[in-house]
């Protein structure tokens, strides 16, 4: 009977034993949960901040697309200004060599001289 009684408290000891050492573990484990919690909230709120940072430079890309395409449009407005302006300048040219041809030759002004 003493052997079986010694056997029961080794048993015990060695249970208690096994308990505390799996209390420690679980302890250590809510430590490194907590630690990776921490660690996936701080990669969660970087994620959002390139997140807002991407939404924002789509809004600037689209406010800039709009501003590219107005200022494609002037430019097209006032290069069709342009040839008018170079189309009425070659006519004028134009004119002005016809009326000079037919103006009469004064004297001083002939190309004989």
């Amino acid at each position: 009977m003493v052997s079986e009684l010694e056997e029961v408290r080794a048993e015990v000891s060695a249970l208690r034993d096994e308990v505390a050492h799996l209390r420690a573990e679980t302890a250590d484990t809510r430590v490194l949960a907590a630690m990776a919690d921490r660690d996936a909230a701080g990669v969660r709120a970087a994620l959002n901040g390139i997140g807002r940072a991407q939404t924002a430079l789509r809004e600037t890309q689209v406010e800039q697309g709009a501003a590219l395409s107005a200022h494609g449009r002037m430019l097209r407005e006032i290069a069709q200004l342009v040839g008018s302006i170079a189309e009425g300048q070659q006519r004028h040219d134009e004119m002005l060599t016809e009326i000079l041809h037919r103006l009469p030759d004064t004297p001083g002004t002939s190309e004989g001289g």
